[in-house]
């Protein structure tokens, strides 16, 4: 696990440092250095908070399981979260129109990008270009 929290911490932009993530948790720099160096692990309690900080899912973080998000798919996320919140209030007009279960919508504005066979019509019920969606420029949402 100790390799994924520093690989997680020094991809993000700007890199996360151990003194923000020993702060955020109230700790020394060296607790967050022995995780990294896997001479400890976080405590339970501290997972899902640290996932939050590093932008990553607890599966990756603690199993390994999925490759963490590139800061390409990390700005996709919040495009497609923004387009969303711009448009709606809630998630349940855009996973009803896309036909998914909302618990796969949900995991798509947060920790994956919405696959490609849903683009289109995600952009048709939020009303954003596919080109915004994808590179953050052209037809953004109305706010």
């Amino acid at each position: 696990m100790g390799d994924r929290i520093k690989t997680a911490r020094e991809r993000l932009k700007p890199k996360v440092t151990q003194q923000e993530i020993a702060d955020a948790f109230g700790i020394t720099v060296q607790a967050v250095s022995g995780w990294e160096r896997d001479e400890a692990i976080p405590d339970f309690d501290k997972l899902s908070k640290l996932c939050r900080i590093l932008k990553v899912p607890l599966t990756w973080l603690v199993e390994g399981k999925t490759p963490p998000p590139v800061d390409e798919d990390l700005a996709f996320i919040r495009r497609t979260r923004t387009a969303r919140e711009t448009k709606f209030k809630t998630q349940k007009p855009v996973y009803e129109f896309l036909g998914v279960e909302q618990s796969h919508y949900k995991h798509w504005e947060t920790q994956r990008p919405l696959p490609r066979r849903y683009i289109p019509k995600f952009c048709t019920i939020c009303e954003v270009s596919m080109e915004w969606l994808l590179t953050g420029e052209g037809k953004g949402p109305k706010i």
